[in-house]
């Protein structure tokens, strides 16, 4: 009976002690609570990290054109049917035609990213002048032009043209000079390089003729000579203009109708230049 309960508690003292005092713990509870400890500070950097980069992030608007460039910045003025403007990062503030615009879009990008000078790098605006040669139309045989847009689909035009040449025949000869100076308003309609252009306004003209009689049977000749002064007369023009963003060539195909008090007198006109 002795040698039993001397066996029963050297088993008990081999048996690891279960009811540990308060304020123990064990390996393995401080290995987990470490862990935990770690994870909370991952966590934690993790959402500071994520808030940092979601606060240095910002909204830009892109406006995409027809001609395949793109405008980024901020938008401070959108309304169909009329120009948009867009701030650029600069503070710059760009006016882009209400026809020339594809499409818009937002886009979240990092400040440093946007370049004022690399946003703007592939926009292809509208030129705002052009000079081109006209042969025939409102000069009659030929005209130099100068054009200036001095609103998004109107243009100021002004030309010069003056020529004169004469016709022989065997007893009289007939000399015709023309000088013109032609002043039209332009209305321009259309999206893209293509446009349809409407115009009209006034010319100032001056026609001078002169008849030589050569003498044959006699010795004498004679000549005559009138002239109109410059007399302003009503000219208009229907055209198809080629005028492509950005600036290059300039074409045009017109029908040039001119008014005067002798009626109407139809011409046509092709005019080839640069704009700019």
């Amino acid at each position: 009976m002795l040698l039993r309960d001397r066996e029963l508690t050297m088993l008990s003292a081999g048996r690891p002690n279960i009811n540990r005092p308060r304020g123990c713990t064990s390996k393995g509870s401080h290995f987990m609570t470490m862990n935990r400890t770690r994870s909370g500070w991952c966590l934690l950097a993790c959402f500071l990290m994520i808030s940092s980069i979601c606060m240095s992030q910002q909204k830009f608007d892109v406006v995409y054109l027809k001609s395949g460039g793109k405008v980024i910045g901020t938008l401070v003025e959108k309304k169909e049917g009329i120009p948009v403007i867009i701030q650029m990062q600069s503070g710059e503030q760009l006016t882009i035609p209400w026809a020339d615009i594809k499409s818009f879009d937002v886009i979240v990008v990092h400040p440093q990213k946007i370049d004022s000078a690399a946003a703007t790098q592939a926009v292809e605006l509208p030129p705002e002048n052009a000079l081109y040669a006209e042969a025939a139309g409102v000069g009659l045989l030929y005209s130099l032009n100068y054009e200036r847009m001095v609103s998004d689909n109107v243009s100021l035009r002004i030309g010069y043209s003056s020529w004169s040449f004469t016709l022989p025949f065997i007893f009289v000869s007939e000399s015709v000079s023309f000088t013109g100076i032609p002043i039209m308003v332009n209305l321009l309609e259309g999206r893209g390089n293509s446009k349809l252009e409407i115009g009209g306004g006034l010319q100032f003209c001056q026609v001078t003729t002169t008849s030589s009689t050569v003498g044959f049977f006699n010795s004498g000749s004679s000549s005559t000579s009138a002239s109109t002064g410059f007399t302003p007369i009503g000219v208009a023009s229907i055209a198809y203009r080629y005028q492509p963003n950005g600036g290059g060539l300039h074409f045009r195909a017109a029908l040039d109708p001119l008014i005067s008090s002798g009626g109407i007198k139809m011409t046509i006109g092709l005019s080839l230049g640069a704009c700019f």
